[in-house]
């Protein structure tokens, strides 16, 4: 439910963002929601996105808007996938996400999470719901040779997701091949 204001030449219409369901919503439609919601009193009052693609800081921008246009309890996003932000970008997504807490899961590449600063991320961790996950991916992937580690929301979760910022990426990748070693040791004894 998405239309500009309209001025005709015998009438006035005005519509707004109540409520958003979409299954992936396109850079396009974050644009255009984002405009009508800032121009708006209203909250929109309820919002269910499956994914949302966070590739620039534009769109961080456009997701803060979006984000705190909405009322808090009723915002459910299944996957926030976070590409290629760098620290404001980082920035603006934590302070839109600040007072929800319906994520499922993040994904985002190695080299964009380093760019993080540990606060914003922290407020970005704190939205994504208990149960949920944040997937952090080697930075150059190709399709049959994706390495990523998946961090569970628990009690070492915040930690560990942490460390894994702190480290170089050949460090990180190191830890995870010895970590598949072992897993795999463990699976011929057991």
């Amino acid at each position: 439910m998405l239309m500009e204001e309209v001025d005709g030449p015998l009438e006035r219409l005005e519509e707004q963002v109540d409520r958003i369901f979409v299954s992936t919503l396109s850079s396009n439609l974050l644009s255009a929601i984002a405009a009508r919601l800032s121009r708006q009193e209203e909250q929109a009052t309820e919002v269910h996105i499956l994914e949302l693609e966070v590739e620039t800081e534009r769109e961080a921008f456009e997701t803060r808007i979006m984000m705190t246009s909405c009322t808090p309890l009723e915002f459910h996003l299944s996957t926030l996938v976070v590409t290629e932000i760098e620290t404001e970008g980082w920035k603006l997504l934590a302070s839109g996400l600040e007072a929800h807490t319906g994520i499922q899961q993040v994904h985002t590449k190695k080299s964009s999470l380093e760019l993080g600063h540990r606060e914003d991320l922290k407020l970005i961790w704190n939205a994504v719901q208990e149960g949920g996950r944040w997937e952090v991916e080697e930075t150059d992937w190709t399709a049959e040779d994706s390495r990523s580690e998946v961090i569970n929301k628990n009690d070492e979760g915040w930690a560990r997701l942490c460390e894994v910022m702190e480290l170089e990426e050949g460090e990180w990748l190191d830890q995870m091949a010895v970590r598949e070693e072992q897993e795999g040791q463990d699976e011929e004894v057991g």
